[in-house]
């Protein structure tokens, strides 16, 4: 079974915000979305503390698109702050931002973003964003192939057997 995919925004724009809510409007995304402005607002919203208690208004979110430009926390401090807290470690942080920076990209990986993608400049390019959060979404939650026996194919397997190659290969 699929898990729902429930996003939260955290961007203190507010025409991203706009564009953001626009785009997932249109790009016809099944999934809840909801925003935040700042990086306080954020762990509030990820702990459930008030104003965000009630979990059926503001789910714990399965991906989290992230500014790293934040106020009060910015980004990398809020990465940081995740990856100490366990039962978190299963929420996947793409990183929205309007840096190209190296830096930036090596730094977001290093504290455990799974994607970084450069905000786009124009409604067709946000909405083909918004897709490829689906699709990434999707190859999160695929379920692997199993072999006629159960297994799972030797290729999905940190030990490779003597028939197969690396998948790096």
């Amino acid at each position: 079974m699929q898990i729902p995919l429930r996003i939260l925004v955290a961007e203190d724009n507010p025409d991203d915000v706009f564009f953001l809510r626009i785009a997932f409007e249109q790009a016809g995304l099944l999934a809840s979305v909801n925003f935040v402005r700042d990086g306080r607002e954020l762990i509030d919203y990820i702990k459930g503390v008030p104003p965000f208690a009630n979990r059926l208004l503001y789910p714990l979110p399965t991906m989290l698109l992230l500014d790293l430009g934040l106020p009060y926390i910015d980004g990398f401090r809020f990465l940081t702050w995740l990856r100490k807290e366990p039962e978190l470690q299963d929420l996947a942080v793409i990183i929205l931002s309007g840096s190209e920076a190296s830096l930036d990209f090596e730094r977001s990986y290093g504290l455990g973003a799974i994607d970084y993608l450069v905000k786009p400049h124009n409604p067709q390019q946000l909405i083909s964003m918004i897709h490829k959060l689906e699709r990434i979404w999707q190859q999160l939650n695929a379920q692997p192939v199993l072999d006629t026996a159960g297994n799972l194919p030797s290729e999905l397997l940190n030990t490779p057997d003597r028939n197969t190659r690396p998948l790096s290969a």
